[in-house]
């Protein structure tokens, strides 16, 4: 084989493995689409309104760390609420945690703005023993818990003056400055 050949020959194998590299996250999004088909009608756990077709072409497959089977994520069209389904259970999926120390003690859904600077959350203790914890106005106060993305970074904010509400479990909300969901 001449030198030319050759090169050409690397240069097939490269296009052929571009073109494949290229193609696998539309083969993804095909698959996330016919799994979410499942969910089609299917009432928001959240809202009680069906998902629709929008909510469908707009499902993305996910690798969860530990997780043999992917799962997809989907968003409702009505409450805007991000969900994962997967192995047939359709779970919310929350864009914040919280933690107390290096406890993960809650974990923070459905962002809705508030103020220029402020974004409100539910936020839901991921035990009893937690939901203790976070009821303490001196976690508040003294601001010692920390919310962290998905990926464990750290992000910096405060909480408002509506803890002590949350605290005597008037509302499941509270407000962060400068937490948007984008910095999930």
């Amino acid at each position: 084989m001449s030198r030319p050949e050759f090169f050409l020959c690397l240069i097939g194998i490269a296009a052929i493995f571009f073109g494949v590299m290229a193609g696998l996250p539309a083969l993804d999004r095909h698959r996330a689409k016919k799994a979410g088909q499942l969910l089609l009608n299917r009432p928001c756990p959240h809202c009680g309104r069906a998902f629709d077709a929008g909510a469908i072409r707009r499902a993305r497959r996910e690798r969860e760390a530990n997780v043999r089977d992917r799962c997809i994520s989907i968003a409702c069209s009505g409450c805007s609420r991000t969900f994962q389904f997967g192995e047939g259970e359709l779970r919310a999926v929350p864009v914040f945690e919280l933690f107390v120390g290096d406890k993960k003690v809650g974990l923070l859904y459905e962002p809705k703005r508030e103020e220029m600077f402020w974004c409100s959350y539910v936020v839901e203790p991921t035990s009893l023993e937690a939901g203790e914890i976070l009821w303490d106005e001196a976690v508040w106060n003294e601001v010692k818990f920390e919310v962290k993305a998905k990926d464990g970074r750290p992000l910096s904010t405060f909480t408002g003056g509506d803890f002590r509400a949350f605290c005597r479990k008037e509302t499941d909300r509270l407000s962060f400055r400068s937490l948007w969901p984008i910095d999930s």
